[in-house]
């Protein structure tokens, strides 16, 4: 990274309508721009499989996709594909067999890609009930008067591996008004319900992988990474704001009145370090972050994990409710929470980094079931968090700044960063005051008094 001309990677906007090849390719632009800002140990594939270490592991990923990006459906999704995948490659040839390869042909991927471009007048929504009918025996079931084919295909596709999970995901991401609806266009949503009343071979998500992969790698990784790298408070962003402002109306008042003055011009250096710590601050606000909690190797608690540690509104999950069984019976949660937190502990710091993530994550209730591929919508604004933390005070936010709600960062990668920007500050803040300093003895003295 440059010392001099470092960046953080630039907020990707996000674009606007359904996701489509058109949206992730002007994504996948933008991000070629952030390429070099984001080390390789906080690449989107080490985040994703657990090798980075808080504030920038999997947990924070979800947190900030959940509470500030507010589409955390593309990671669930993307997860639980994952894990469906590596399930079904581990299935006997036998059982496999029955679920065969999806392949969407050259004229069919032409249109869903064209589909990014132009506007689609959808037929109408896709309701649940007539996504069941058409996903969840595999053939529609609308018709009266279906053959003996039809009874085939519909035995056939009840007989298929893990039928009972997919219809499940279809409930619960692919149907209007779904809990974790995925935003999609509709010749996509139909294309992919068409598949899957054939088969349940991972390929037959092959659009949707690609599209929430991309979205999740170009735009929403970069925000994220630039997310992480602040580690203060917009309270503490305005305290920090208000010392910048009194240090450098302090060096201008104070060289106004020695200029003014018969001292000599000498005496006006001691001013300097207030010009330099104007320039400091002023730096560091820009990129986000507070100078004393990087060199301490520490950041602010989020809102959402103040008042974590005690929140009980939240019911726990019922795994009756979620499943369990085998593998053509409702799943149940698929990812262990508390494996996940804890799978980036693998460097010095790994142990100490797994018992902060459980300490201040795990015992949240509602942020353990956005784990589960199955768990409920993403909406926060009931939890009790939410509630508490508006109305604690202005002032009282403040004085938390610096008494409380601190707690170390362990993934190196951030901290590097941190320091790259603080080092950054420094040189700049040397550059720019000691030209001033020099302009500023050079005046002549007025001698007024």
């Amino acid at each position: 990274m440059s010392l001099f001309f470092y960046k953080k990677p630039k907020f990707i906007e996000k674009e606007g309508g359904p996701l489509g090849y058109g949206t992730v390719h002007k994504y996948a632009e933008k991000a070629a721009n952030c390429k070099n800002c984001i080390p390789e140990r906080l690449s989107f594939d080490n985040v994703i499989e657990g090798k980075t270490l808080p504030p920038c592991n999997l947990t924070d990923f979800m947190d900030y996709l959940v509470y500030v990006s507010r589409d955390a459906e593309n990671l669930q999704f993307l997860l639980w594909l994952r894990d469906y995948t590596r399930r079904f490659e581990e299935l006997p040839q036998s059982e496999a067999a029955l679920s065969p390869e999806w392949k969407y042909d050259g004229k069919a991927t032409a249109e869903l890609k064209s589909s990014a471009h132009s506007r689609i007048i959808s037929p109408g929504p896709i309701s649940r009930e007539k996504a069941i009918n058409t996903t969840a025996l595999g053939v529609p079931t609308s018709d009266p008067n279906s053959n003996k084919t039809s009874f085939d295909q519909e035995r056939n596709a009840q007989a298929q591996p893990f039928r009972a999970e997919v219809n499940l995901v279809t409930q619960h991401y692919l149907t209007q008004g779904a809990p974790r609806e995925l935003n999609l266009s509709f010749r996509i949503r139909s294309s992919i319900l068409e598949a899957l009343q054939k088969t349940t071979h991972p390929s037959a998500f092959a659009p949707l992988r690609d599209l929430t992969e991309q979205c999740l790698r170009n735009q929403s990784h970069p925000n994220f990474i630039r997310w992480a790298v602040s580690n203060r408070r917009p309270p503490r962003a305005v305290i920090l704001r208000q010392m910048m402002a009194m240090n450098f109306l302090t060096f201008l008042g104070g060289e106004i009145a020695l200029i003014l003055s018969h001292y000599s011009r000498w005496i006006r250096i001691s001013l300097f370090p207030f010009l330099f710590l104007a320039v400091l601050m002023m730096h560091a606000v820009v990129h986000g972050f507070c100078l004393l909690l990087t060199l301490s190797s520490e950041r602010e608690l989020r809102p959402w994990e103040v008042f974590g540690e005690d929140d009980e509104s939240v019911a726990p999950l019922d795994p009756a409710k979620y499943g369990g069984g085998d593998h053509n019976s409702t799943p149940g949660s698929i990812f262990s929470f508390d494996d996940l937190a804890s799978r980036g502990a693998t460097s010095k710091a790994g142990s100490d980094a797994a018992s902060h993530t459980t300490r201040s994550t795990c015992t949240r209730r509602s942020r353990m079931s956005r784990m589960n591929p199955f768990g409920p919508g993403n909406a926060f604004g009931q939890e009790a968090w939410v509630e508490r933390w508006n109305k604690v005070s202005w002032w009282r936010k403040g004085v938390w700044t610096f008494s409380m709600g601190k707690v170390p960062s362990y993934e190196e990668g951030i901290n590097e960063i941190r320091l790259t920007i603080l080092y950054q500050s420094v040189l700049w803040s040397t550059i720019i005051t000691i030209p001033v300093m020099v302009v500023v003895v050079a005046l002549p003295v007025c001698n007024l008094y």
